[in-house]
């Protein structure tokens, strides 16, 4: 583990993870930062019933963190990008039908040709 994996951050001050924190059965996506200890929700809570599918991956300034989750209907996974912060959640991925699911998507880094 360490800088470049999907839990920490690009500079290695902070960790993403996953946890049902402040809702039982409810994840969301979270930053520790390992210096002060304080912690940041970036995502909604998943639907009830639903799922959240990983920590997800940070941005290569470390800014933001993209996830999959059913964070809007149980049975419908979906591509969210969630700045650091927390001030905004934003779907990616377009409207899926019930069952519907993104399974994969692909990060590289934009500065390498």
């Amino acid at each position: 583990f360490g800088p470049g994996s999907s839990g920490w951050s690009p500079d290695g001050n902070s960790l993403m993870y996953v946890a049902s924190e402040d809702i039982v059965d409810r994840f969301q996506v979270i930053v520790a930062d390992l210096g002060t200890g304080d912690r940041t929700v970036i995502s909604p809570p998943a639907a009830p019933g639903g799922f959240l599918r990983s920590a997800g991956v940070w941005s290569a300034d470390g800014e933001s963190v993209l996830y999959v989750s059913e964070q809007e209907l149980a049975n419908v996974r979906e591509l969210f990008l969630s700045d650091r912060e927390a001030t905004q959640s934003l779907k990616l991925s377009g409207t899926m039908t019930t069952g519907g699911r993104v399974l994969r998507f692909e990060s590289t880094d934009p500065s390498v040709d």
